[in-house]
């Protein structure tokens, strides 16, 4: 998690460094569906997250700037008897309830793109996001625990609308379709992201 704390850093020393430059901040509670391979792991949506973005804006249509995300997922499996292997010659069965988890912390630069000028009454925008997801998938049964964590790189496709409610204030509306691509240990990962906060410009 060292990475993250860095990430904090820059991000808090970036606004600093901008305040007399256009800037755009963006707080915002954060939902997520989990899709594709994430899916098959765990169904259930996820009502917890949080999200935080930083963008300098070069004029009304187009910003760059890096965002910092947490989402964690839950759900669990009935009571039953399940397999266990460690791929080699210790193989056995376990009865019980199976809990499993995913938590995931994005990294990730950005590019936006807003279609209406900063007067408008309603500011759609499309961008895109690379960077990296540190990924953890946890599964807990009785004694026994399965942890699998690393890093991914990923690309993160994004949509949504400001809504200004005041001079430097817009609700912050979106949806981002998080990528995290394979890696040796894991198959690509997939979830999209409902987000719903606020936007702060200075």
């Amino acid at each position: 998690m060292k990475s993250l704390k860095i990430f904090s850093v820059i991000a808090l020393l970036a606004i600093g460094v901008n305040m007399t430059a256009q800037n755009k901040t963006n707080l915002y509670y954060l939902m997520g569906v989990p899709m594709g391979n994430t899916k098959d792991f765990i169904s259930k949506t996820s009502f917890r997250g949080m999200g935080f973005e930083y963008q300098y804006l070069f004029n009304d249509k187009f910003g760059v700037g890096g965002v910092l995300q947490w989402s964690t997922f839950y759900d669990s499996d009935p009571r039953a008897t399940y397999t266990l292997s460690d791929g080699g010659d210790m193989d056995g069965a376990i009865n019980g309830i199976r809990y499993k988890y995913i938590n995931t912390v994005p990294i990730y630069l950005t590019g936006t793109y807003y279609f209406t000028s900063e007067d408008a009454k309603v500011r759609p925008y499309l961008g895109l996001g690379v960077g990296t997801y540190w990924y953890e998938q946890k599964t807990d049964m009785g004694l026994f625990t399965d942890i699998y964590n690393s890093w991914h790189f990923g690309l993160i496709p994004k949509a949504g609308l400001l809504i200004p409610i005041s001079y430097s204030t817009s609700l912050y509306l979106g949806l981002d379709y998080n990528i995290a691509f394979k890696n040796s240990d894991l198959d690509t990962q997939n979830w999209l992201g409902i987000s719903v906060g606020f936007d702060f410009d200075y």
